[in-house]
C-alpha cells in the first residue's frame, strides 16, 4: 500500500534540517547563485538578431560554462541534503559522488530537462505530466540506485499514487521560487534553492522503500510503542475444574 506523503511533515522536517545545516548548504548554493549572475553578465539575451549571432560563439561558451556550474551545484545539494536526511555527515567532501554517478546525474538531469521542456511546448500540461513522472529520475541516478534509463521508470514506479502530492509540493516550490526572484540581487536564490531540494530530497527518500517492495517510510521518524510480544502471543491455558471428570 501507498503511504500518503503529508505536505505539512514534509515541510516541517525540511525546516529543521534546513536551520540545522543552513552553513553547509550555503556554499553549493551560493555556487549556483553566482552562476545565475554569471549568466546575466555574460549571457545577455539579444533583440536585434545580427548582434545576436555575431556574439554567438561566446554566448554558447558562457551558456556552457553556467549550466555546468548549475549541474556541479545542484548534484552537490541533492547530495547533502539526502545525507542530511539520512543523519550522515554532510559537507562538500562528502557529497562528491563516484564519477559514474556524476555522469548519470548530469544526462539523467538533461534528458528529464528536454523532456519536460518539450511537454511545456505542447500546451503545458504534457510538461506537468513529465514532471510528476520523472521528478526522482535524476536522485535515483546520482543516488546510485538506477542508471540513466531505469531511472525514468522507477521514478514513474515511485511517484504512483502520490502525484497529487507532488503537485502541490511543485505548485509550493514555484510559490517560493517567485518570492525569492522578488529579493534584489536574486539573493533570495540561497535560501529558496537548498530549501526546495531539501523537500524533494525528503518525499524521495520517504519513496524509496518501494522499490524493494518495501513500507515508503514516514516523513519523520516517530517512536512506536513497544508492544509486548510475549504477553500477545501467549495462549491462555485452559484450567479444568476438579472433580469435572465423572
Amino acid at each position: 500500500m501507498n503511504q500518503t506523503v503529508v505536505i505539512g511533515d514534509v515541510l516541517t522536517k525540511s525546516k529543521d534540517l534546513f536551520i540545522a545545516h543552513f552553513k553547509d548548504l550555503l556554499i553549493p548554493a551560493a555556487l549556483a547563485w553566482g552562476a545565475g549572475v554569471l549568466a546575466e553578465i555574460f549571457v545577455p539575451i539579444e533583440d536585434d538578431p545580427e548582434v545576436f549571432f555575431s556574439a554567438f560563439p561566446e554566448f554558447i561558451g558562457a551558456f556552457l560554462l553556467v549550466l555546468i556550474i548549475q549541474i556541479v551545484a545542484s548534484m552537490l545539494l541533492v547530495m547533502m541534503s539526502l545525507r542530511a536526511i539520512r543523519g550522515q555527515e554532510v559537507s562538500l567532501a562528502s557529497a562528491i559522488p563516484a564519477t559514474d554517478r556524476i555522469v548519470a546525474y548530469v544526462v539523467t538531469s538533461i534528458l528529464v530537462g528536454l523532456l519536460i521542456g518539450f511537454g511545456f511546448g505542447f500546451f503545458i500540461i504534457p510538461g506537468i505530466i513529465f514532471v510528476l513522472l520523472f521528478a526522482f529520475a535524476a536522485y535515483l541516478a546520482i543516488d546510485g540506485k538506477a542508471g540513466i534509463f531505469e531511472s525514468f521508470g522507477k521514478s514513474m514506479k515511485m511517484t504512483k499514487g502520490i502525484r497529487w502530492q507532488l503537485l502541490g509540493l511543485f505548485a509550493i516550490i514555484v510559490v517560493l521560487t517567485l518570492i525569492a526572484n522578488i529579493i534584489p540581487y536574486g539573493v533570495g536564490m540561497l535560501v529558496s534553492l537548498p530549501f526546495t531540494i531539501l523537500m524533494i530530497s525528503t518525499v524521495y527518500n520517504m519513496r524509496l522503500p518501494l522499490l524493494s517492495g518495501a513500507q515508503p517510510a514516514p516523513a519523520e521518524s516517530s517512536s512506536q510503542p513497544e508492544t509486548n510480544s510475549d504477553a500477545g502471543s501467549q495462549t491462555p491455558t485452559p484450567s479444568t475444574p476438579e472433580g469435572g471428570q465423572q
